[in-house]
């Protein structure tokens, strides 16, 4: 399984400044744009799935130089090298999930809170909800959210209770 994580990770192009966090992209797709800020143009877009490697500066993440592995979700779809750093993307949940990594390992029985990061009403809202297993995908658990069992969600949709990891 670490091959495959591995596979999906992104490679800097270049040193590692230290302040670089990982993100992925944890619902429909994000904008990248020229700048920091809604008037810069789009120059095209990270899909559902892709992580990579970012640096905050308030509400905006400028990428690094790197390569960006496809999603596992969509193996045929394109990667994305990023040769230059006037890559934006807004840091907005739940589009935008900062991956936690090797920060946070759940297991079952935990009591996490989940991200909705479907459409509709409840898009961003926190829930309370419990680990059951580990999903069937690297990185992936199986909850009890609501009454209800959800299986293979992202560990970037997870915080523990009263976390801010954009922080």
């Amino acid at each position: 399984m670490a091959d495959l994580m591995e596979f999906t990770a992104p490679k800097l192009l270049g040193p590692r400044k230290g302040t670089e966090r990982m993100y992925a992209v944890a619902s429909q797709q994000a904008l990248l744009r020229r700048g920091p800020g809604r008037e810069h143009m789009g120059t095209g877009f990270l899909r559902f799935g892709m992580r990579f490697l970012a640096i905050p500066e308030g509400g905006w993440l400028r990428l690094c130089p790197q390569s960006i592995r496809p999603p596992l979700a969509s193996p045929s779809a394109a990667g994305l090298e990023v040769d230059q750093e006037n890559l934006w993307v807004e840091a907005a949940e739940p589009t935008i999930r900062p991956v936690l990594e090797d920060q946070h390992r759940f297991s079952p029985g935990d009591k996490v809170e989940v991200i909705v990061g479907e459409p509709g009403p409840r898009l961003g809202e926190w829930l309370p909800c419990q680990i059951q297993s580990l999903g069937d995908w690297p990185g992936t658990y199986h909850i009890f959210v609501e009454n209800h069992e959800r299986n293979n969600i992202p560990m970037w949709y997870f915080r523990t209770p009263g976390d801010d990891d954009w922080a």
